[in-house]
């Protein structure tokens, strides 16, 4: 499809083939190229507005991270003394759980002494001789 503009000039020029398809490609060029224009204008226009959003991006992650970041310092602070209270408490229940072992073992035994006997394998030498069986019996 030719424009007017072409039909014009071909009319002024000796109509061969040969500058008949010079003048199109030479319009088609000039259209091409103001194309071309538009589009360089749209996509700078674009990259204006990308960069402006961009930057704000970058400002709110910054921000953000910086509060995460205190956020996660407070946590872990947090947990380390959460922690030192547990070991405390434990240390606390322990001491309550031995000592009350130590009184009761010496309320039943009549010791004063805080000794504890030695554990052994079969308990004492009464309970021992109990289960042994006797010697002479064979079972």
């Amino acid at each position: 499809m030719m424009s007017t503009a072409a039909v014009h000039l071909l009319q002024n020029v000796d109509l061969n083939v040969y500058n008949i398809w010079r003048k199109i490609l030479e319009e088609q060029e000039k259209i091409a190229k103001a194309r071309l224009a538009a589009v360089q204008v749209y996509v700078d226009e674009v990259e204006k507005d990308a960069k402006a959003v961009k930057i704000a991006k970058q400002a709110k992650t910054k921000k953000y991270l910086e509060r995460l970041g205190n956020v996660q310092k407070d946590l872990q602070g947090t947990v380390a003394e959460v922690g030192r209270g547990i070991s405390i408490r434990l240390h606390k229940v322990r001491v309550i759980q031995i000592s009350y072992y130590n009184h009761s073992w010496t309320a039943r035994s009549g010791f004063t002494s805080t000794k504890r006997p030695r554990p052994t394998w079969f308990g004492t030498r009464p309970r021992l001789r109990r289960t042994r069986p006797a010697a002479g019996r064979r079972t």
